[in-house]
């Protein structure tokens, strides 16, 4: 496991290197799968099959064809704690110079922050 040059992802040896990143679509994802907000993803994925359902969506992300299955067969070939660490490296790296700006908004209110197209709200 190992940080890339750009400091916003990392690689996991699995069947090949395979990289990991909290990008926009994988948190979108994430988040509707896991019902949770940004502000706890950090503290969610502290639970192993949480982390997991993570690898899923930022492994899934840079490759489409992968299912559920086919990347909880790639998992089982590396221990559970160095899952654990690059997942958490990889959301940590997304957040790490923006974590004081997240629940903010631009009017104040935290409370109420704007709403964005496709935010994966429910009707």
């Amino acid at each position: 496991m190992a940080m890339n040059e750009h400091n916003d992802s990392v690689i996991l040896l699995l069947d090949k290197p395979r990289e990991l990143r909290c990008t926009h679509k994988v948190l979108k994802r994430f988040s509707a799968m896991q019902e949770c907000s940004v502000l706890e993803v950090e503290a969610k994925i502290m639970r192993y099959d949480i982390a997991t359902a993570m690898a899923y969506c930022m492994l899934a992300a840079d490759d489409p064809s992968l299912t559920v299955d086919q990347v909880d067969d790639l998992l089982d070939k590396i221990k559970p704690g160095d899952l654990v660490v690059a997942v958490t490296d990889a959301v940590t790296a997304a957040f790490s110079d923006n974590e004081e700006n997240i629940g903010s908004s631009t009017d104040g209110n935290a409370d109420c922050p704007p709403t964005a197209a496709g935010a994966g709200v429910k009707a």
